[in-house]
């Protein structure tokens, strides 16, 4: 029998040692802290640790603004390479709307050149946002001015629009003209107030330049635009222009004092109220409390157990980061066991499970390679294929011209190669129209639409099938501009689509089986194919196919046979660039047809 691991010092056994020895020494130590804590050192600590409180949440801040401003540029930077596109506006707002969802705060944007672009939520309550904003920021000279020579600022524009809005201005260099314009983000004040917390008692509070208020715990302050300019301690610090200073000022005879930290080039100002004294009294309170020996004991193992979680937490966080990783699928990295208690063993365990995972993904690899990918996830995942079902799809046959003439015997390693570069460039095609590869015959590929992934509607498969066909035109011109580039033979390449009823199932036999369709349809799209090969374009189509997605392309209709006799060329897509009749497609192709007859 296998021994089993055990645990030599269990983490309950350490907890029960320390909390020991530490109530061994109990009254010595007790008596030592109480003095400890007690006089002016803790009255600086204080004043220290609500400094970098201060320093924190100022910090906080200044980087939630500076991230916003990093994004909103951009996507400024983004859309000025978009003016000259003709979906210009539509582009436009696609990132604008993306923009919006990573950053909600967002209410609106503005630059001179491209305008306001506002939040639909936020428009939809003030459809009159950009005028507003326009008329505002037009009677704003000396602001203007300020912006142009590189300076920065915040205003609080809630009376505008009745609601909480910061408006962060700041000079902007039109990556077109190299210009410098106004940009300015409006952003929703109620969605930032977390940036000071909730603490009204010691509130923490940011202000502009002006003194007015652009963030409060309490967001009926931000939306009456409250101006603190006149109180005395910010009156006193803007005088003295000292950050190091701090200044105090009784206020309910109770003793204050106020930090006040400058932030992005004093364009704000973060300020914290804090009452004096209060860790001191909670103190004293807590000397009275050791008196009382059961109720020190509970404090002080409390605090034990605490420090001591700490480690503990430093492995769980370790095995945290590890299941992470194996979410993302990630199972390289190991953990050193660092203990031989529960946390190591299962620390092994981890590790153990991740060669088990990493030998399965490598197997899942290697299936997948052999294998429809899409197929595979559905057998993987247990879902069962239907047999023998028929269904509307749309087929493409494609054939590479003279192949085994051009590039020599098909066992030749130069022939995959080129056949290789070139299907991994129409699988492309393929899988991003949302079809299948249904399978390989040397310099032939059948792919299919409708059967293992479909739309639900015959017209949107066939569409995707053509689109598909025009995609691959475009990637095979550009593969032969390279091979052109390296002196090497070009390649030209026919396909022939058709529409309708194909069978479709899993074929084969117990030890091997293949998802494929099968029918007359299949045979229509290798017959056009070969029918249209004499006609010196690359894409023919069916009448069936036709009749499905005529509105979407330009054609020219030719003479078939007895068995096909309606066949449509396929030039271009209605409304993309590129050929518009035969003749111009042919001249696209031109660099093919010159190569293949010299």
């Amino acid at each position: 029998m296998k021994k089993k691991n055990r645990v030599k010092y269990s983490i309950s056994f350490k907890f029960i040692t320390i909390f020991a020895i530490l109530l061994s020494f109990f009254f010595a130590l007790s008596t030592f802290m109480v003095y400890y804590f007690l006089g002016t050192d803790l009255n600086k600590k204080e004043i220290k640790e609500n400094n970098q409180i201060n320093n924190l949440i100022a910090q906080n801040v200044q980087t939630t603004f500076q991230e916003l401003q990093n994004n909103v540029n951009g996507y400024f930077n983004a859309v000025m390479l978009l003016q000259d596109d003709v979906l210009y506006e539509e582009k436009a707002n696609l990132l604008f709307n993306d923009l919006c969802y990573r950053n909600p705060e967002i209410d609106f944007i503005y630059t001179t050149s491209t305008g306001t672009f506002s939040e639909n939520k936020f428009l939809s309550s003030h459809p009159e946002v950009q005028e507003v904003f326009v008329l505002w920021i037009e009677k704003q000279d000396s602001l203007k001015k300020k912006i142009i020579s590189g300076r920065p600022c915040v205003k609080n524009i809630s009376q505008l629009y009745n609601e909480g809005v910061i408006c962060l201005l700041y000079p902007y260099i039109n990556s077109r003209t190299k210009q410098t314009e106004i940009a300015a983000i409006g952003i929703n004040a109620r969605k930032y107030s977390e940036l000071v917390g909730l603490n009204t008692e010691n509130p923490t509070f940011v202000i502009a330049e002006d003194g007015v208020c652009i963030l409060y715990p309490d967001y009926s302050q931000v939306t009456a635009t409250k101006d603190f300019s006149e109180l005395p301690f910010v009156k006193e610090y803007f005088e003295k222009k000292n950050e190091s200073d701090k200044i105090q000022q009784d206020e309910y005879d109770v003793k204050r004092y106020y930090d006040i930290t400058p932030i992005s080039g004093s364009t704000m100002f973060v300020i914290t109220s804090f009452i004096y004294g209060t860790i001191q009294k909670y103190i004293e309170n807590l000397l009275f409390r050791i008196i009382l020996v059961g109720v020190f004991i509970f404090f002080l193992g409390l605090f034990v157990i605490l420090i001591f979680s700490r480690k503990i937490s430093k492995s769980i966080e370790r095995l945290v980061f590890i299941t992470r990783k194996i979410e993302n699928k990630d199972y390289k990295i190991r953990l050193k066991t660092r203990t031989h208690d529960e946390v190591g063993y299962l620390t092994e365990s981890v590790n153990k499970m991740q060669d088990v995972l990493l030998e399965r993904q490598l197997q899942n690899q290697v299936f997948n390679k052999y294998s429809n990918s899409f197929i595979a996830e559905k057998v993987v995942n247990g879902e069962q294929l239907l047999s023998g079902i028929n269904k509307n799809a749309s087929v493409l046959y494609l054939n590479v011209k003279d192949f085994s003439k051009q590039f020599g015997v098909e066992d030749s390693p130069k022939a995959v190669k080129v056949l290789n570069e070139l299907y991994t460039q129409v699988a492309g095609c393929v899988e991003k129209t949302g079809g299948h590869v249904d399978n390989f015959y040397g310099d032939t590929l059948v792919a299919m639409w409708g059967t293992v992934q479909t739309t639900g509607s015959p017209v949107s498969d066939a569409w995707n099938c053509v689109r598909c066909a025009l995609l691959i035109r475009v990637a095979v011109y550009e593969i032969n501009m390279h091979r052109k580039a390296q002196g090497k033979s070009l390649i030209q390449v026919c396909m022939g689509i058709s529409s309708g009823i194909v069978t479709s199932g899993e074929i084969g036999f117990p030890q091997r089986t293949d998802y494929t369709a099968f029918g007359s349809v299949i045979m229509d799209a290798k017959k056009v194919r070969n029918m249209g090969k004499a006609f010196g374009t690359d894409i023919f189509i069916t009448k069936a196919t036709y009749d499905l997605v005529c509105s979407k392309i330009v054609t020219e209709q030719l003479t078939g046979d007895a068995e096909i006799q309606d066949i449509y060329a396929v030039i271009n897509a209605i409304g993309l660039k590129g050929p518009g009749n035969t003749e111009d497609l042919k001249n696209f192709l031109e660099l093919i047809q010159k190569e293949i007859r010299s």
